[in-house]
């Protein structure tokens, strides 16, 4: 691991293989190492991944809430000149959907192209409650309770996953073992969930977007609905869309061969127009 100040904010990041690069943009409050299986992938098919815990997200700094989306797009594209790697593929999943395609708006130069997981532009009124409630929540300091992780697994997994006894198990063993986050980390949360909730009402601004995109979808989404991903695929010119069949916004966990698969295909493609692509 290795530390570099981008925007005025010390970040901890990694790096792993060789040839093109590809930044990886993790969900909220997750660290660099949340993609695991991603980074193996495109090790293994001549990428090199930098992979970073952003803003809020330990070993990071943690500067004192609230954070914006536009502070996340300034983050990424400080650590992305300073460690010299664009244009680079930028790969994002949820909120680090949302900072990649803000940044394919705010800093074209430094992206070749954006692939756009569980994504959305705007909140439908059940997602603008449940960020809502979550900041509050935050902002109150509740504490966790202890059917929080049986709602997370709900929101966060499709049925094949949900009705794997062993898969389970382990969720919840992992759960239950992880340390609950000290106040730096909570206070991070706090200030990334600021940025998460107040994103709406941007599928319009989409439409300037330039790079080649690829956003996934996932079928059995609750937390961002595939439905909301496929908007932002419309949005966006030329974007191909691909929505991954028997699992919900844990995608890259759940189904981790069918999202690399596309990922590659993609950044294959992007980066030889002759090798073909993926379709919607």
């Amino acid at each position: 691991m290795s530390f570099v100040v981008a925007n005025g904010v010390r970040l901890a990041y990694s790096t792993r293989g060789a040839g093109a690069d590809v930044v990886l943009l993790a969900p909220i409050g997750a660290p660099g190492t949340y993609w695991a299986a991603q980074i193996a992938a495109l090790a293994g098919h001549g990428f090199r991944t930098t992979s970073f815990a952003a803003r809020g997200v330990p070993p990071s700094e943690v500067p004192p809430p609230p954070y914006s989306v536009r502070d996340l797009v300034a983050d990424a594209a400080g650590l992305i000149e300073a460690i010299g790697v664009g244009p680079a593929f930028v790969v994002g999943h949820s909120l680090g959907a949302i900072i990649a395609q803000e940044l394919a708006l705010a800093r074209p130069e430094l992206i070749r192209a954006a692939v756009l997981m569980g994504t959305l532009a705007r909140k439908d009124r059940v997602r603008r409650e449940l960020a809502r409630r979550a900041l509050t929540d935050l902002e109150a300091g509740v504490a966790p309770r202890a059917s929080d992780v049986a709602v997370r697994a709900l929101t966060m997994f499709g049925r094949d996953v949900l009705e794997d006894d062993e898969w389970m198990r382990v969720f919840f063993a992992q759960s239950e073992a992880a340390p609950q986050p000290d106040s730096q980390a909570q206070r991070g949360l706090l200030g990334l969930q600021h940025a998460s909730t107040a994103y709406d009402d941007r599928i319009s601004i989409l439409a300037a977007i330039r790079c080649p995109c690829l956003v996934i979808g996932f079928a059995e989404d609750l937390l961002v609905p595939a439905t909301l991903s496929r908007e932002v695929a419309h949005a966006i010119p030329g974007a191909q869309y691909v929505e991954v069949a028997g699992c919900g916004h844990g995608g890259p966990w759940e189904r981790p061969d069918a999202v690399n698969d596309a990922v590659l295909a993609f950044l294959a493609a992007t980066a030889d127009p002759t090798s073909g692509g993926v379709v919607e």
